[in-house]
């Protein structure tokens, strides 16, 4: 049976439901007051709703573990569920990498996808300018490790890559790649590994540049 005919029976179940539990009512109630049929269609729709919420969120799993299937493959991983969204969880060139979808407050999915790194430092990311090309610029509140990091070359690096989305570090250890996106949203085999090998040069710099040591004025 496939899936589309199962969401149709569901529907039907819950409208057949209603159906119902308004006849039972008109039937058992006294003559001359009005029918109530909330407490039977309830019994009947109620469950049936739930069941049309599992049966789409598991449809979404698996279509979604079937797009991801060739990139899960390339970094030897896992395609898994979480509360977080978290879609898929494996390692590429030795780091451990994350990828997940979460629905915001604004409704829409963004993409993230998180490259673990070993090094420690405040928070930082990079943004791009308003010209066309941009000019990318460095934002952290230390400004030595913005400086540190210019000199490992991750300005360079953003002039010269084709970056789609916002980059950026969070101190409890993981460099991030996040964009908008669908909510069955999975990039191609090739477009996957070119976000893999940017935030793996991107970390790389980063663990240079917080190794380097502050020198204070």
């Amino acid at each position: 049976m496939n899936a589309g005919r199962i969401a149709r029976l569901i529907m039907s179940w819950v409208f057949i439901g209603l159906l119902c539990g308004k006849a039972v009512a008109q039937q058992s109630a006294p003559s001359g007051d009005s029918a109530d049929s909330t407490g039977p269609a309830t019994v009947v729709a109620v469950p049936a709703v739930f069941a049309l919420i599992w049966f789409l969120r598991r449809r979404r799993r698996q279509k979604l573990e079937k797009l991801w299937a060739e990139n899960v493959a390339l970094v030897g991983g896992t395609f898994r569920k979480s509360l977080e969204g978290e879609i898929v969880s494996g390692s590429y060139q030795g780091r451990r990498i994350l990828v997940s979808l979460q629905t915001h407050s604004e409704g829409r999915p963004t993409y993230h996808l998180d490259v673990i790194t070993s090094a420690g430092s405040e928070n930082w990311s990079l943004e791009p300018g308003e010209n066309n090309p941009p000019q990318w610029r460095i934002s952290t509140p230390p400004t030595e490790l913005a400086k540190s990091l210019e000199k490992e070359g991750l300005l360079n690096l953003a002039r010269t890559s084709q970056i789609h989305g916002d980059i950026h570090y969070v101190k409890s250890g993981f460099v991030e790649l996040s964009y908008p996106a669908s909510n069955l949203h999975c990039p191609s085999t090739a477009t996957f590994r070119q976000e893999l090998a940017l935030l793996n040069r991107v970390a790389d710099i980063h663990e240079r540049a917080a190794a380097i040591p502050t020198v204070q004025p």
